[in-house]
């Protein structure tokens, strides 16, 4: 049976509010009380140059290391980023959400990337393939409503 428009439309905000609390639960708790944190520490740099050492500043280079992105707003006058005008403890909260970032989302056994070539290195790549698979079919039957 096909689903009314109404019923499709409702399927859809449900999936995106998933989405958006599982997103909400996983990670961006950890980015919150980085940026808190940070922030608490460069109060003085808040102090002295509101306008260079703004919250969204702080917030921009925060999201930029959890996405591995590796842009900076930069620090006023200076020849290094924003980070680099940072204190020594908020340079290591930075450092912890850039790893963070970089590890979030492996694969369900194991990375490639951080794997050595050995015996069992096909076997545990077919093993995470089947492992992926039966994911993927088991939410399509979700989605389909199976």
């Amino acid at each position: 049976m096909w689903p009314t428009p109404g019923e499709g439309r409702e399927t859809r905000i449900s999936f995106i509010s998933q989405q958006i609390r599982g997103q909400l639960a996983h990670d961006l708790w950890w980015l919150v009380l980085a940026i808190l944190v940070i922030s608490t520490i460069e109060t003085g740099h808040f102090l002295a140059d509101p306008v260079a050492f703004s919250v969204f500043n702080v917030i921009f280079e925060v999201v930029s290391a959890y996405g591995c992105v590796g842009i900076s707003v930069g620090a006023p006058n200076q020849a290094y980023s924003f980070s680099g005008a940072w204190h020594t403890w908020s340079k290591l909260v930075l450092c912890l959400v850039m790893l963070r970032g970089r590890h979030r989302g492996l694969a369900v056994a194991l990375d490639r990337a951080v794997r050595l070539p050995g015996d069992n290195l096909h076997r545990d790549e077919d093993e995470d393939h089947r492992i992926r698979q039966s994911l993927t079919n088991t939410h399509r039957e979700r989605s389909a409503g199976v």
